[in-house]
């Protein structure tokens, strides 16, 4: 396709003199049909079906088919709506990473209750082991989430991302900035996207134990249909570079973790 494109073969020749200057290296003339590329938006897609048994408990006849949905709680409910303590409140946006949904974080969801503050909980059905086609865009996300804000009056809240929902995180903090009161980054995939082995490791490396998860999240259409066959599933939508972080940064580590 780039042969015959000359616009694409001009950006790739680009590309080509850009890595072999910073990597002080110099490319052999002519096509090695030995050198496979990794296409992550243009690969076929691999994937295989679950047992019918798992899709029935996601089957809701007359159901609309949803983008993002949300659990939204408030402790003050049972109080004046413009209280003045719940007005000085930033409400807490937790959004989850691939997998299960929110019923995977049911402890942390618990200690963020306790907070006794305003939460939502926003679920991502298309990576959550359920049916759907529809795959929101970045900016059909940021709406909704802004909308889900308006709606219980809030112009500011804590957003807090875990793994994949960190990059929904990033979408905000690029789209709608003024929404962001707090931002925590757990697990944080924002970042060193562009390194080579990063897009290997998570989509395409072959599993060697039995703990290793890539290949069931990848066959059964989690990755695969979200990260894999969509655009706005592309990695350049999701990276976060150094020199556009907020300014006030904490970092934690577990020293638990192995």
């Amino acid at each position: 396709m780039a042969r015959n494109n000359p616009e694409y073969l001009k950006e790739i020749n680009e590309i080509i003199d850009s890595v072999e200057k910073s990597q002080k290296i110099k490319f052999r003339e002519g096509y090695n049909p030995n050198c496979k590329c990794i296409k992550l938006t243009l690969d076929p897609v691999e994937a295989i079906p679950r047992p019918f048994v798992f899709y029935a408990f996601d089957i809701q006849e007359g159901s609309p088919p949803s983008r993002i949905s949300y659990w939204y709680y408030d402790p003050h409910s049972h109080h004046d709506s413009f209280s003045p303590k719940k007005s000085r409140q930033k409400p807490i946006v937790f959004i989850h990473g691939v997998g299960g949904g929110l019923f995977c974080y049911f402890n942390f969801i618990r200690k963020l209750w306790k907070l006794n503050r305003p939460l939502f909980l926003v679920e991502l059905p298309y990576v959550s082991l359920q049916m759907i086609e529809d795959v929101p865009t970045m900016e059909e996300t940021v709406r909704e989430i802004e909308e889900m804000l308006t709606s219980r009056n809030y112009s500011k809240a804590i957003f807090v991302g875990h793994s994949l929902g960190t990059a929904v995180c990033t979408w905000m903090f690029k789209e709608a900035r003024k929404r962001i009161g707090g931002l925590v980054l757990i697990d944080p995939i924002i970042f060193l996207l562009h390194h080579p082995n990063v897009a290997y490791n998570f989509k395409y490396r072959i599993p060697r134990a039995a703990n290793e998860v890539y290949k069931y999240l990848s066959k059964h259409n989690v990755k695969a249909h979200m990260m894999r066959k969509l655009d706005h599933g592309s990695f350049l939508f999701n990276t976060h570079w150094e020199d556009k972080i907020i300014a006030d940064v904490l970092k934690c580590c577990n020293s638990r973790r192995s």
